[in-house]
């Protein structure tokens, strides 16, 4: 019975790892770039659920769709006067414009809000399910339940949408694509406003059982790079199955080793994955 509690607390977070990852992989495999102020979009989605609750006594749930809204227009933003001025740069100039902008975001919130932790401790779901032995948080299964959901959408929209045939055209080829007259700047922009929605999606389901302060998107962040190179770069399908694997090994750790540990176990299996199989599950 610890055996299935742990894997299903390891499911359960490894799909939010999944999200959070999956505009990260998506932006890379359209554009090129690997974004590191995304892990800052999830913060200030988190931020922006605290926020409501705190001024509105608007619960993380029903604030989904605002944090979505003003992370789509950070991400729009953020593509036409950043990624657009380095989207043919060399890489390192691209690495220093990414970087620079997530610096900015996080020291900004430390400057309004400090580096203090908040949490919302009433908030709708903040209870557990009990079912027999087994003890599930509510908070964390809506969460998961909301990431599988959004995946879902998200690979519908790749799959099944003239823009996400598009976008799936220019990561293969941006040249013949531009060819046979698809905009990649409308595609790239495109791309960056949905990936910032996932990311969005993934922080305020965080909300109803986690905490917020200007760092926390570092954590997740680093994970999201550890799921992208167990599923592969640019790969959306692949960045589910490597979340869950993640989390599964993330709560397996935690209980076999002391529960600070089980990041360096995390992060041991991506320098593995990044050594013996470097374009990872479905990467190309």
């Amino acid at each position: 019975m610890l055996f299935l509690q742990l894997l299903i607390d390891g499911i359960l977070m490894g799909c939010i790892y999944a999200l959070n990852a999956a505009g990260l992989s998506l932006v890379f495999g359209v554009v090129g770039i690997v974004n590191f102020a995304y892990s800052d979009f999830m913060m200030v989605s988190m931020y922006t659920c605290f926020w409501m609750f705190v001024l509105f006594g608007l619960d993380p749930l029903f604030s989904i769709p605002i944090a979505v809204m003003l992370s789509a227009l950070l991400g729009f933003l953020t593509y036409k006067f950043v990624i657009k001025k380095v989207v043919d740069a060399p890489m390192l100039s691209q690495t220093l414009a990414t970087y620079a902008l997530g610096m900015v975001i996080r020291y900004t919130c430390v400057l309004f809000f400090t580096n203090n932790f908040r949490y919302i401790s009433d908030a709708l779901l903040d209870h557990s399910l009990v079912f027999g032995d087994l003890i599930i948080e509510a908070g964390k299964l809506a969460a998961a339940l909301i990431s599988v959901c959004a995946f879902i959408i998200l690979i519908l929209i790749l799959n099944k949408t003239k823009i996400g045939l598009a976008m799936r055209a220019t990561s293969m080829d941006r040249t013949a694509a531009s060819l046979m007259g698809m905009n990649s700047q409308k595609v790239f922009t495109i791309t960056f406003v949905i990936g910032a929605s996932c990311v969005a999606i993934a922080g305020s389901v965080l909300m109803s059982h986690y905490y917020v302060y200007p760092l926390v998107g570092q954590n997740f962040g680093n994970i999201s790079f550890a799921v992208i190179a167990l599923g592969g770069f640019g790969s959306v399908p692949g960045a589910l199955i490597a979340g869950v694997i993640i989390g599964i090994v993330e709560s397996m750790a935690g209980f076999l080793f002391d529960s600070a540990y089980k990041y360096a176990i995390v992060f041991l299996v991506y320098i593995l994955v990044v050594i013996f199989k470097p374009k990872g599950l479905k990467g190309w």
